[in-house]
């Protein structure tokens, strides 16, 4: 049997489906390990760490495009949808540190892509903001903050 591609989604429709966004699902993740950490190894070193004088922070980067991304919209049907625009597709990024306890939040706002490089200059900012080396630094896995240079 064969179908056009025009009548496929309408015949997937029919057999009970629907076109939507999946949902990822960490299949690794191990609920007793991370209650462990979250529960229990966590709040011990930070306040270890605290005791000690040092500052702690959750630290996290996030893009904004500076162009629409609209892809469809509603209109009068026949007629062709324009949306203008100069062609630009550049990003915003913000790099920021938010401190536990006092809602401390240290952030640089740049055109600037991020990369090892641009880390390590914004935790220079945040150390010369402080005034201080002890900076306890909570990020995520993104693979510039894994650099081998930067972590030695």
């Amino acid at each position: 049997m064969v179908y056009s591609v025009g009548y496929l989604p309408e015949f997937l429709r029919s057999l009970g489906l629907s076109f939507r966004k999946a949902v990822a699902f960490l299949i690794k993740r191990d609920s007793e390990k991370r209650r462990e950490c979250l529960q229990e190894k966590l709040p011990t070193i930070f306040r270890q760490k605290i005791e000690e004088g040092w500052r702690n922070f959750y630290q996290n980067e996030v893009g904004f495009q500076t162009e629409g991304t609209l892809a469809a919209t509603w209109d009068v049907r026949g007629q062709a949808t324009e949306v203008l625009n100069y062609g630009r597709h550049g990003q915003m990024n913000l790099m920021g540190a938010f401190e536990l306890g006092t809602g401390l939040f240290h952030g640089i706002l740049a055109f600037f892509r991020v990369d090892a490089m641009r880390f390590r200059r914004f935790i220079c900012s945040l150390k010369h903001r402080l005034r201080t080396n002890k900076i306890l630094l909570i990020c995520d896995n993104a693979r510039f903050h894994k650099a081998k240079w930067l972590t030695e």
